[in-house]
């Protein structure tokens, strides 16, 4: 009696992925495999979108190509409905996130790399696609963004995120939101104990260009995502009068290193060494009149001692000069 097995094999390569989205459907009777590769370098932005269309969550599993700097996979799930991206480092943090063990992870390369995506579902069908450099950013319009495009501060800059309204929409009613809360924050309260001067509009239009750029996230000319400066948050500080501590919100104080410019030098504790003054910190213009102007100050001072200690040795001289030695007064205190 002989038994007879039939089976078929499928053979699935790996697809580059690009800028225009792969459709890829999983059948319902077990779970599927599919298999992309991407190229991530630091040195540029990268977005990955994935959405899942119709049927079941997918999971997502990242893997570097080099073995060198290869560690345990990245996994994530997508979810229909919910907007699913893997997150790849800020330029403000390449790695930290990622980091396993004593290696470095994957998304640390300085040069270009090869990452390996595996998807992994069944009764399902999903759409994933890679974007790079500046195309990963979008410009705000009166369309996708009413509230954060009324400013120009604001419009100078591209923001991370997918090319669709609706993304953008929701992060701009959320930056009304922000705006508000901030708004309340920075008002005075009855019992406030902090300096407390009026909110004028230059302080709300700051609060404003905060409250954008944190929700929204500018990029620069790479397409790499960047989060607000310290400029950005020391203008707020500046212009309202009070710190974010006085306002309650200690979390979004300016020395934190998410703000991506102007906390660059750390201690050996790692901690950001630029001290919290006006919007004219690294104006150098400015820090040498200061330094000018500090030392006008101290000759002038100086100045002023000499004057005064002058003045009192003349007044001691005049004094013992008008003394006279009355010889006749001799015989009696040699009497004496």
């Amino acid at each position: 009696m002989f038994l007879t097995l039939t089976l078929a094999v499928v053979v699935t390569s790996w697809v580059d992925l690009t800028n225009e989205f792969q459709i890829v459907t999983f059948p319902n009777e077990e779970h599927t495999l599919s298999f992309f590769t991407m190229v991530h370098t630091r040195k540029e932005g990268t977005r990955v979108d994935i959405e899942v269309i119709t049927g079941t969550p997918i999971e997502i599993n990242v893997y570097a190509d080099s073995c060198d700097v290869r560690t345990p996979q990245t996994q994530y799930w997508c979810f229909k409905g919910v907007r699913c991206e893997i997150p790849l480092p800020r330029k403000a943090n390449f790695g930290s996130y990622y980091r396993k063990g004593t290696r470095d992870a994957m998304y640390l390369g300085n040069e270009t790399e090869v990452l390996r995506i595996v998807v992994r579902g069944f009764d399902s069908t999903y759409r994933i696609r890679q974007v790079r450099g500046p195309e990963s950013c979008q410009t705000l319009t009166s369309d996708n963004a009413p509230f954060c495009s009324v400013l120009s501060d604001n419009t100078q800059f591209s923001y991370w995120g997918e090319d669709n309204s609706a993304s953008f929409i929701a992060k701009d009613r959320n930056a009304q939101e922000f705006y508000n809360n901030l708004t309340q924050a920075f008002t005075c309260g009855v019992t406030d104990h902090c300096d407390c001067p009026p909110q004028t509009e230059d302080c709300r239009r700051a609060i404003k260009i905060y409250a954008c750029q944190s929700i929204f996230n500018p990029c620069d000319e790479n397409g790499l995502e960047k989060g607000p400066t310290y400029r950005v948050c020391r203008n707020v500080e500046y212009l309202c009068g009070r710190t974010f501590i006085c306002a309650g919100i200690p979390r979004l104080t300016c020395n934190h290193t998410f703000y991506t410019i102007g906390v660059e030098k750390v201690d050996d504790r790692n901690v950001p060494l630029n001290n919290l003054d006006d919007p004219e910190y690294n104006n150098d213009a400015a820090r040498r009149a200061g330094i000018i102007a500090l030392i006008v100050l101290l000759v002038l001072l100086a100045v002023i001692v000499l004057a005064i200690l002058a003045y009192i040795f003349w007044q001691r001289s005049s004094s013992l000069s008008s003394v006279v030695f009355d010889e006749s007064k001799l015989g009696e205190y040699e009497a004496m």
